[in-house]
């Protein structure tokens, strides 16, 4: 049918057309329930010698084994199994694998194995471990035992254990102690402040006088607030409170000489 300019158009009431911007729901993608894979097993042990890949199939089958939940990733260069969030790591390297694990993994780092990688500081994934014997292929599949009871079992957090493990250590240096809490965190006071206990995501951050740092395990704080609380230490699992500890004694001991004190013996001093 045509029409003409001058021809009057009429539409069919009747006609009744439906649009709809909707999505087709079928083409989405949980990725719970589905592996999104950018590799395949082959490739990833490719020229790799056999003992990589005899310790790829042991750590595999085993964090496999741990829970179906577990999802697994081949991706470009390295496997990953997560939950939620990635909870590990393998990279496969000629001789050996190099697996890294989620920053809560540090407090299962019972032998102190695990170190920092480089340039992932301040990311999730920033412990590793290079596994190449079967010790520490199996102290590998201990740790993600112990993320994945982390992350499944509802727990007091690390940083909560450390926040209350120093403040029950300080509060018990002397009785005349006493803490408040303030905008930065819960402060300590003797005469005077002697520390600044802030709690992190994954630590407590821990300030104290000027105490003697001469083997350098103290940071200096750049910031002037709460001066003189001008040294500073990150306190990431139970091991660093030992270390700790003996500055923050110190620390409560300068908090106790009393500066109208100090004043007068300067005046003494420099009297002529």
């Amino acid at each position: 049918m045509s029409y003409t300019n001058n021809e009057d158009i009429k539409i069919d009431n009747s006609i009744i057309q439906i649009t709809s911007n909707k999505k087709d729901d079928t083409k989405k993608i949980n990725n719970k329930l589905y592996n999104i894979d950018t590799n395949t097993y082959e490739n990833i042990i490719y020229n790799k010698k056999q003992i990589a890949i005899d310790l790829l199939n042991k750590l595999d089958s085993s964090i496999m084994a741990i829970s179906k939940n577990i999802i697994k990733n081949y991706l470009v260069k390295n496997i990953v199994y997560k939950l939620n969030n990635k909870i590990a790591e393998i990279q496969v390297n000629q001789n050996n694998l190099l697996v890294c694990f989620h920053k809560v993994a540090k407090q299962f780092d019972i032998e102190n194995k695990l170190i920092n990688r480089k340039g992932y500081e301040n990311k999730n994934m920033c412990y590793s471990l290079t596994v190449e014997d079967n010790d520490s292929c199996n102290y590998a599949i201990k740790i993600v035992e112990n993320l994945y009871n982390y992350f499944t079992t509802p727990q007091e957090s690390l940083s909560d254990i450390l926040f209350s493990t120093l403040k029950f250590k300080i509060s018990t240096l002397d009785y005349s102690i006493s803490e408040h809490t303030t905008n930065k965190g819960l402060m300590f006071k003797g005469k005077r402040n002697f520390v600044l206990l802030s709690k992190t995501n994954y630590g407590v951050y821990v300030r104290l006088l000027n105490v003697d740092n001469s083997n350098n395990e103290l940071n200096v704080v750049t910031r002037k607030s709460y001066e003189p609380l001008c040294l500073s230490y990150k306190v990431k699992n139970i091991e660093d409170i030992d270390i700790l500890l003996p500055y923050i004694k110190e620390s409560y001991k300068l908090c106790n000489i009393n500066p109208v004190d100090l004043k007068y013996e300067f005046y003494k001093i420099y009297q002529v």
